[in-house]
């Protein structure tokens, strides 16, 4: 479960990046997306809404690529324009997470979350 922040609040910073389903990540978040999450793996985003926690997109993991990687695939870098590919690198575990572009899912509804929902995720970024 990971938290979408309206880009609004951001100053643009849209991340993830809903249109492209990539989402990046630094220090301690980024280390753990590279050591919790792998292909085929599912990530959710939520937001509040109304006040209310909602689902808003998932994604199935395609890759874990740390941005230095990333950097330096030129198919990368011409298809994605996720903001951590081209901001200053943070540290050693800036990351980025392609789903895959068939299966995930912007949803077109927020889905609204419960706690018994919840508690069925079994990791939390």
């Amino acid at each position: 479960m990971i938290p979408y922040i309206d880009p609004k609040k951001l100053k643009g910073h849209e991340d993830p990046m809903l249109s492209e389903f990539t989402y990046g990540d630094v220090e301690r978040r980024g280390k753990k997306l590279r050591e919790d999450v792998s292909k085929g793996d599912c990530l959710f985003f939520h937001t509040s809404s109304r006040g209310k926690r909602v689902l808003t997109a998932y994604y199935i993991v395609e890759s874990v690529i740390p941005i230095v990687k990333a950097r330096d695939d030129r198919l990368i870098m011409a298809k994605y324009k996720n903001p951590h590919l081209y901001d200053e690198i943070r540290g050693d575990f800036d990351t980025i997470v392609i789903g895959n572009p068939i299966t995930s899912c912007l949803l077109q509804r927020p889905f609204i979350l419960t706690k018994e929902l919840f508690s069925q995720f079994s990791k939390e970024l």
